[in-house]
């Protein structure tokens, strides 16, 4: 009995988990050292002591519990909160277990315990990461996949089975009934290739493609993979991501459509510049033409009363013939610069920073391609201006654009800086200026004549039209001197419009 009893002393005291037994009255027969270490006791004799005495202000329902167990009822619970004291936290997993005298009555309880703090904040840590990842990939559209070559098995994340137009985590997905079936046909062979590619040398791949979703809808995709092979080469698994750049590839293409549109424009304007001043030139010979044609009927229809000939007649028909054809010219030549004629456009107040964010949002991906930096420079407390917006924005854009060019082969920094100050009472003062060559002596004096051009392939309208366009709002447009690196063009723009 003495051994018996020895060997379940050892047994209580060091099992690695708290373990404490209690009589009915629940005062302690027997405990573990980790009973003592668990719950910061010390080393504090607790044999024959109360369990409430030495845990002062235990929660009701605790005691609850230990009633229930005292009629004979196990309870347990895999995960429970348990406050120290001294404030701190941690959390345990318990068992409360009746133990029986030999005439079969409970005789007490026998707690036992873990302290299971550490699995639990890493799990909590690892919910929040996992949390964090997904919602990530959900705002990047971006998803990660994993495929095991042995079992044919895709591990997708959620965004994957968004991407892909499925709900999350509905299905088990195969390479060929469910990655593959879902590309798009011209693209699927290259896709497959470039699999299988991996898979035989190991050399990742990286490519876009389209796939079909169950709607019938059209995604693009950037998708790229990595292989994983055993000792002897054997491809074991792939692993990659994939990203929705469907909206970053339509923005690019109406980037593209915007400038292209913005260089109608220009083209128009410049066509128009042409054919005003053409007009302007034609409509004076014309009229002189006309009076002519006039003065010689007059005299021909004075000869034709003394001297009748057929031959008089006739050249009277041809002088009125003459007049007619160069009165409707002139009828033409004034409707064609009724149609060119600006008319005027609808000028609203407009913050300086929110244009000069739209024509930044514009010109983002060429900046980007072109490796320049922004440099914008707008006082919060910029007075608004009252102008044309889309013209305006049209002489930034072209600006800019002016600024990106002069970059293409400069080694340093590349920046455009776009600063804005008020200037003249009534006026406010927006600059543009880029870090290139700058401009030569030569070209600074003819710099706003159109066809005049630095650009390899440029035709030198976009400054001439520039000017124009300021000039109809009343202000100026000009070019600043000693600007070292690069060059500066500065246009003044009124705060209202003018009386």
């Amino acid at each position: 009995l003495h051994e018996s009893e020895e060997r379940l002393r050892i047994l209580v005291q060091c099992a690695p988990a708290g373990v404490a037994m209690l009589d009915h009255n629940l005062r302690y027969m027997a405990h573990s050292r980790r009973w003592l270490t668990d719950y910061q006791l010390g080393d504090r004799d607790l044999i024959g002591r109360h369990h409430y005495e030495v845990f002062s202000g235990i929660p009701e329902r605790w005691k609850e519990i230990h009633r229930r167990c005292l009629t004979g009822v196990a309870e347990r619970c895999d995960e429970d909160r348990l406050e120290h004291a001294d404030g701190s936290v941690d959390y345990m997993r318990w068992e409360i277990q009746p133990w029986r005298t030999a005439q079969g009555d409970v005789g007490g309880l026998v707690f036992f315990t873990e302290m299971i703090t550490e699995r639990v904040l890493a799990q909590a840590a690892l919910r929040e990461s996992r949390k964090r990842l997904a919602e990530a990939q959900e705002i990047a559209h971006l998803g990660n996949w994993n495929w095991d070559c042995a079992t044919d098995k895709i591990t997708w994340s959620d965004e994957v089975y968004r991407i892909f137009g499925h709900p999350v985590q509905s299905f088990q997905p195969r390479y060929e009934t469910d990655f593959l079936a879902a590309v798009h046909p011209e693209d699927r062979a290259a896709i497959h290739q470039a699999t299988l590619a991996t898979l035989q040398t190991g050399k990742p791949y990286l490519m876009e493609h389209r796939i079909q979703r169950p709607d019938g809808s059209e995604r693009i995709v950037r998708e790229q993979g990595v292989r994983d092979a055993d000792a002897d080469g054997k491809p074991m698994r792939m692993y990659g991501t994939v990203q929705d750049v469907t909206e970053i590839r339509l923005a690019e293409q109406q980037m593209t459509r915007l400038r292209d549109e913005l260089a109608h424009v220009t083209r128009v304007n410049l066509v128009g510049e042409l054919a005003g001043g053409i007009a302007h030139e034609l409509n004076q010979p014309l009229a002189a033409m006309a009076n002519y044609a006039f003065a010689l009927r007059s005299t021909l229809q004075g000869q034709l009363e003394s001297h009748h000939t057929q031959e008089m007649e006739d050249c009277l028909s041809m002088a009125r013939a003459i007049e007619d054809q160069a009165v409707r010219g002139g009828d033409i030549i004034r409707k064609l610069q009724g149609l060119m004629r600006r008319e005027s456009s609808q000028r609203i107040l407009v913050g300086i920073g929110s244009l000069v964010a739209e024509v930044t949002e514009m010109l983002a991906y060429e900046v980007q391609s072109a490796r320049i930096e922004w440099d914008v420079e707008i006082p919060d407390d910029l007075p608004r201006v009252r102008i044309d917006p889309i013209q305006i924005q049209q002489v930034l854009l072209n600006l800019c654009r002016n600024g990106i060019e002069a970059q293409r082969d400069v080694g340093r920094v590349r920046r455009i800086r776009i600063s804005a100050r008020t200037g003249e009472p009534g006026w406010v003062v927006l600059c543009v200026r880029d870090w290139g060559p700058g401009l030569s002596e030569e070209v600074r004096d003819v710099l706003f004549a159109p066809f005049v051009t630095t650009k390899q392939g440029g035709m030198g309208f976009g400054l001439p039209i520039s000017r124009r366009i300021i000039e109809a709002h009343g202000g100026r447009l000009w070019f600043t001197p000693d600007i070292q690196p690069g060059a500066e063009f500065c246009c003044s723009l009124p705060i209202e419009s003018l009386q």
